[in-house]
């Protein structure tokens, strides 16, 4: 009979490194706690729903439930997304809603620990600095840490456009 011990090569370790999914819009890297999402989906057609904010793109069915989809770019005043084969749905489920992102392209998931994050500047940014929570220095990149809070606010999110007509 053969012992099997697997705590020679196959250890496990505590970390207190908080897990972050990593991804790319306009050639900057950001970051959301990875615990908010739920699936990453490639691109798909979604129906577009009148008199919204221009950066909610519509709503698209995934796997049977109607989500609404938002352009990450447009929400932070950056120039809309170009939709390539590496653009992705990223599906966050977040305060009781599921809300599909638009990102130009994933990186990764990795850990932060606390004292890897530092303050957010309140100007300079290249996003609102309300959308920033912290910034991680990362393999020498800035990586902005998202506060999903002021991003996907239900309120800001489901104010009407008054169009004209």
């Amino acid at each position: 009979m053969n012992n099997i011990d697997l705590l020679d090569e196959d250890m496990l370790y505590y970390s207190d490194e908080e897990q972050f999914f990593l991804f790319y819009v306009s050639q900057q890297l950001y970051a959301i706690e990875a615990i908010y999402v739920s699936e990453i989906v490639e691109c798909q057609t979604y129906t577009k729903v009148p008199n919204l904010n221009s950066f909610i793109l519509g709503v698209t069915n995934i796997r049977g439930h109607i989500i609404g989809v938002i352009d990450f770019a447009q929400r932070c005043n950056l120039q809309a997304s170009q939709i390539t084969n590496k653009s992705s749905f990223v599906v966050l489920k977040y305060e009781g809603q599921d809300i599909a992102l638009l990102i130009d392209e994933i990186y990764e998931v990795d850990g932060f620990s606390d004292e890897m994050k530092q303050a957010s500047p309140e100007f300079g940014t290249v996003i609102e600095s309300r959308f920033i929570s912290n910034i991680v220095t990362y393999r020498d990149i800035n990586v902005f840490l998202l506060n999903l809070k002021e991003l996907l606010s239900l309120e800001e999110l489901s104010k009407e456009v008054i169009t004209n007509g």
